[in-house]
């Protein structure tokens, strides 16, 4: 005896309200022999469950929504099935899904309790989302009719993106680093919007049935959304670091790169990022496993601000509601930072250990927080996953033997730098080096000498030369299947002119289809645009790049956004691709530093910038590190660079071989368990199981290689284990013992918590002063020649 496989009842419309329920049409359903009304009882204990008092072990139902939505076992197979091998899903969920679907045996219950928890499940999940982080920020309903595109929203938007992109860059590369981060533009937008929904007349015009006012009524959480979605790209200051390097006199000195030139490329970069997203939605969009956790407190915030609570619901014996929450810790967090950074800046980066012996700099490389590696325990107090910072702690320990090794001469040098180096442990001053046409003149390389790399900065390039070739050839293996989905699915649906949603029939694709969609041809013409406007702009300016080399960037970009976009949709890590961007003109002109920085062109006026003592305040970190690379790969060029470290071209062999390996033991794993099976006794293979192989599974049931691996990049420059530690006790705090015992909890405020501390530590640290200055530690050992590195006879020739 079972439930039958019925099929789910579709997502219901509703909007936030007080407990709101909206029944689903019974006389529909009845109608069609494929659906199954649930018995009244099951619908009343829904509601009981999912309102008022909640102990942490079930979830909380947005109010507004549609309690009547339950499906089958068919439907959790399904499930199962699809996120077998999905290191993102809940395991201790997936044991118990395989269980109902076993039957009631299997759980432990009697037959009328697992029908009814069977359902509920495959409703909750199938209608809304299998993973809880989506649960916790989205409603599982959707209004059509609320207002979204509207003028005011607009208004808005270019109102904060000019405001957001004017302060941002001017004060980017200034100490202090003052900017506007999006939660403070997000939180300042629900008045502004409110006051425009107060103040303006409803007044507009219709088009093709359409109306347009200037007041369509309150101000929406869509409209929030929407406006936050397009100001959110002013919070970076794009390309504006690359024209820094390319026009200031510290640095290249090029100064016909004027505002046409800058805006031509601004165009260029932002159109083809436009028609690149719309491309590959079905990879990066639709599908249920892309998650973005990077957005998912937005959402969240999004939703306190506009949303409104279950009111008289109390959880684990909280009854604030989600707005109440916000402000407390967003007042904390700000009281919290400010003291920190205007009073005491120890405590921002705790370096407690130093100060057992603050003359012992092997100390200080270690344990250090400024130009050290960070080895600490408990290295911070700023609140800032647990695979990534293993990979992390592994690359922090071989980058200490090697540096204390002296491999690759990194003894001479700063070990966590990400600076260029000459061979009397200064700075590399490239203008040594060039002559008139900012071209290697080869008789002062000479005498000069060739760049060196601190040992972290090396290692850090020759990790990302490792993760290219490892995530293109495990990532197209192991979603080969989505891949394949999303492609076909391009083309097929454009030829039989199908819906872009088809093949996916998750909640949110089912509520989203009664929206047009746009069409494929769109974003082609737009991504077809900008790839014309970026000829143009290294054709029209003296830029040293042939129009060529956009087509090859273009190629090369897209075969490594695919596995990026994949990466990052999971897992909030993606890939650099501004290594392969220093490689490759290294590559195609060797001498010439002035093709690489074409991809990383933005406008400004001064003369006196980026210098420690200058009047502006402008020390231009990420501009240092950039000039770096151009001195590297595009100076010394890509071909000496390998012959002065001969192990960074074979790390592009090593990733493609550790991607394979990757999805071989993988296939292997079950392969190998059956085989130990069939050779073993009945009871030694049972001990086998229990005590390796299920403990064994469980980890690796968790862990996704291509995100590991990300880990051991982050180092070099300002990337070490400060705030790493302390992230990991908070990661482990909120994301296991919180989302597994306080589940109702966890869902209702725990991505509240982090927008308050988003909010309250931007007000403190984007005004404040940045007190304390980077100490670059050094222990060098004596140079007994008056050099160290190659002698001036063996510097590399290949241009």
């Amino acid at each position: 005896m079972g439930i039958p496989e019925l099929a789910a009842v579709d997502p219901g419309t509703g909007s936030p309200g007080d407990a709101k329920v909206t029944r689903t049409d019974e006389k529909r359903i009845d109608e069609s022999p494929d659906r199954w009304v649930p018995p009244n009882e099951w619908l009343l204990r829904l509601m009981v469950e999912y309102g008022g008092q909640h102990g942490g072990d079930s979830e909380t139902l947005p109010a507004g929504s549609d309690p009547n939505r339950v499906a089958s076992v068919k439907v959790l197979r399904s499930i199962i099935e699809a996120h077998q091998q999905d290191y993102t899903f809940d395991q201790a969920l997936m044991h118990r899904l395989t269980e109902l679907v076993e039957g009631s045996q299997a759980c432990g219950v009697e037959e009328g309790e697992w029908a009814y928890v069977t359902c509920k499940a495959a409703g909750l999940l199938h209608n809304w989302s299998p993973y809880a982080e989506v649960r916790a920020v989205t409603p599982p309903y959707d209004d059509p009719d609320e207002p979204c595109e509207s003028i005011r929203a607009y208004l808005l938007d270019f109102f904060w993106v000019c405001v957001c992109t004017a302060v941002n860059t001017f004060f980017s590369p200034r100490q202090p680093g003052i900017s506007i981060p999006n939660p403070v533009a997000q939180l300042l937008l629900v008045p502004m919007g409110r006051a425009m929904a107060f103040a303006l007349p409803d007044r507009g015009f219709t088009i093709r049935g359409t109306r347009y006012t200037l007041n369509p009524g309150p101000w929406s959480s869509k409209e929030q959304l929407f406006a936050t979605i397009i100001f959110s790209g002013a919070s970076t200051i794009g390309n504006f670091t690359g024209l820094l390097v390319m026009r200031l006199p510290i640095f290249i000195n090029q100064r016909w790169a004027n505002f046409g030139f800058a805006i031509v490329l601004a165009l260029a970069n932002q159109i083809l990022g436009l028609g690149m997203p719309g491309i590959l939605r079905r990879l990066t969009v639709y599908p249920q496993e892309a998650v973005w956790p990077s957005m998912l407190p937005t959402l969240a915030l999004n939703r306190t601000l506009i949303n409104s609570d279950n009111k008289r619901e109390t959880i684990n014996g909280w009854e604030i509601t989600r707005y109440v929450c916000f402000l407390i810790f967003a007042g904390f967090f700000l009281i919290y930072y400010w003291i920190p950074n205007q009073f005491f800046g120890a405590v921002r980066m705790f370096s407690w250990m130093t100060w057992i012996s603050p003359s012992n700099t092997n100390l200080a490389v270690v344990t250090g927080s400024y130009g050290g590696m960070g080895f600490n325990p408990w290295s911070s107090w700023d609140p800032t996953q647990f695979q990534q910072y293993i990979m992390r702690v592994i690359a922090g320990i071989t980058i200490l033997i090697m540096y204390y090794k002296n491999a690759f001469w990194s003894a001479y040098m700063t070990i966590n730098s990400n600076g260029a180096f000459n061979n009397q442990m200064k700075w590399y001053n490239i203008s040594m080096t060039l002559n008139a046409d900012y071209q290697v003149d080869v008789d002062k390389y000479k005498t000069y000498g060739p760049p060196y790399y601190a040992i972290a900065n090396l290692f850090v390039t020759g990790g990302n030369f490792i993760y290219y070739t490892f995530s293109v050839v495990y990532v197209f293996i192991r979603y080969w299947r989505p891949l394949k989905k999303a492609f076909v699915g391009m083309v097929v649906n454009t030829i039989r002119r199908q819906s872009v949603y088809a093949g996916f029939e998750d909640g949110h694709s089912r509520m989203m289809r009664r929206y047009k969609e746009v069409p494929e041809w769109w974003y082609s013409i737009i991504f077809a645009f900008g790839f014309v406007i970026s000829i143009v702009g290294v054709t029209a300016w003296p830029t040293q790049t042939p129009w060529w080399s956009i087509l090859a960037v273009t190629a090369i970009g897209t075969l490594l956004t695919i596995p990026w976009v994949i990466i990052e949709s999971i897992a909030n890590t993606g890939i650099s691709l501004n290594v392969i961007w220093q490689v490759l003109p290294g590559v195609w002109w060797p001498g010439k530093p002035l093709p690489q920085l074409v991809m990383l062109v933005y406008f400004n006026e001064d003369n006196a910038l980026c210098q420690w003592d200058n009047k502006e305040h402008m020390v231009c970190n990420y501009a240092n590190q950039v000039f770096a690379s151009v001195i590297f790969f595009g100076a010394f060029s890509t071909n000496n660079m390998f012959n002065l470290y001969s192990v960074l071209p074979w790390c592009f062999l090593i990733g493609a071989i550790l991607g394979l390996s990757c999805v071989l033991a993988e296939k292997a794993a079950p392969c190998t368990r059956r085989y130990i099976q069939a050779r073993i006794c009945e009871k030694q293979y049972l001990s086998f199981y229990q005590y390796f192989w299920q403990p064994a599974a469980s980890v690796f049931n968790c862990l996704n290689p291509a995100v590991a691996l990300s880990g051991a990049l982050h180092w070099a420059g300002n990337n070490n284990l400060t705030c790493a530690t302390l992230g990991i006790y908070i990661a482990w705090f909120f994301q296991f013992f919180l989302k597994r015992r306080y589940a109702a909890w966890w869902g209702k405020y725990a991505y509240l918590i982090f927008a308050g501390l988003n909010v309250g530590v931007a007000i403190p640290v984007s005004s404040s002063h940045l007190s304390s200055a980077l100490v670059l530690v050094k222990t060098c050992p004596s140079i007994a020649s008056g050099y160290f590195g190659l002698a001036p006879d063996q510097y590399p020739l290949e241009w």
